[in-house]
């Protein structure tokens, strides 16, 4: 009987041992994690990334008095768009890394990370996730599209202009891999649809013989319209020179009228001054385009020429011949 107590007492420690070393084999399996007062706090080292982009997303999990939790404390990451690897991660000095890898569709991705209990919440409309970041990915990245020709113009004949479009994101920064559409009211685009580039811009040429308005625009946001202008050739000033005789006066003379009619004027172009030469040795200057000439001399040819001065300091001239009558 004495024998078959010990026994028991034998087999039930040996069973007590076992329990406790499946216990401490069960804790090791069992992933270390946050404790209940710990605060986890992610970040990115980009907030916004092209197609097929990537980033490294770090959370540093602390405990309650802000010291680092205990290395190899397991973080598990997830996101809404695109994917994490690893989804699993151990902490390192409290900080637990994964990389972030965009994939090729557009949107805003909600990176969230947990430990144990501590998790993240669900956020409120329009505000980044609790314990987590949000990287706008692609066309969901563009705040603003700029948009510049280079030249402004194209002459009177036609010619061809490169636009160039900036794609920004918040804060100014450059925005690479998206699609960028371009429009013209007139002419033809080398290309209707370009993607940005790694500085953010996407370029297309226009080759138009009017005057056109473009635009371009990138998710969606749109620039401000650029017109391209076609520009004409500056007007070429001409002048003529009427003559009108008028009667005859015995022992005076004749009394001539003479007109210059300027022609293709502008703004830069406005007749100032006119210098008449009346081809008889006898000269006159006037601001208006009218005179009047008294001749002596009696059925005599004279040559008569008007110089007009214009406001931009070229000068032109007109020329007309007169046959004086009898007096």
């Amino acid at each position: 009987m004495r024998n078959h107590v010990r026994s028991n007492v034998r087999l039930a420690g040996a069973a007590a041992l076992a329990l406790a070393q499946l216990a401490v084999i069960a804790c090791d399996k069992m992933p270390l994690t946050a404790p209940q007062s710990s605060t986890l706090t992610v970040t990115s080292n980009a907030l916004v990334l092209p197609i097929n982009g990537s980033t490294e997303v770090s959370a540093f999990v602390a405990e309650s008095g802000g010291t680092p939790v205990q290395n190899g404390t397991a973080v598990r990451f997830t996101t809404t768009l695109g994917r994490v690897d690893p989804v699993d991660a151990q902490t390192r000095n409290g900080m637990a890394i994964t990389t972030f890898y965009a994939g090729d569709v557009s949107g805003v991705a909600d990176i969230r990370a947990t430990s144990g209990s501590i998790a993240a919440g669900t956020p409120a409309a329009g505000a980044a996730p609790a314990n987590g970041v949000q990287i706008s990915i692609g066309a969901a990245a563009v705040d603003t599209v700029t948009l510049r020709a280079n030249p402004s113009f194209v002459p009177s004949r036609g010619g061809t202009v490169e636009l160039i479009a900036g794609v920004l994101g918040a804060g100014g920064r450059a925005v690479s891999g998206v699609p960028v559409t371009f429009t013209t009211t007139e002419g033809t685009l080398s290309a209707n649809r370009v993607t940005s580039d790694e500085a953010g811009e996407a370029r297309t040429s226009l080759t138009t013989e009017r005057t056109a308005t473009v635009t371009a625009s990138a998710g969606t946001k749109s620039s401000t319209a650029v017109t391209v202008t076609r520009r004409d050739p500056p007007p070429v000033p001409t002048v003529t020179l009427a003559a009108t005789a008028g009667a005859t006066t015995v022992g005076v003379g004749q009394l001539w009228s003479f007109t210059a009619s300027v022609a293709g004027t502008d703004a830069n172009t406005l007749p100032q001054r006119f210098k008449w030469n009346f081809g008889d040795d006898s000269e006159a200057v006037t601001n208006g385009n009218t005179i009047t000439h008294v001749y002596t001399t009696p059925t005599v040819r004279r040559v008569v020429t008007v110089e007009v001065t214009m406001s931009n300091g070229e000068t032109i001239s007109a020329v007309t011949e007169i046959i004086t009558g009898v007096f």
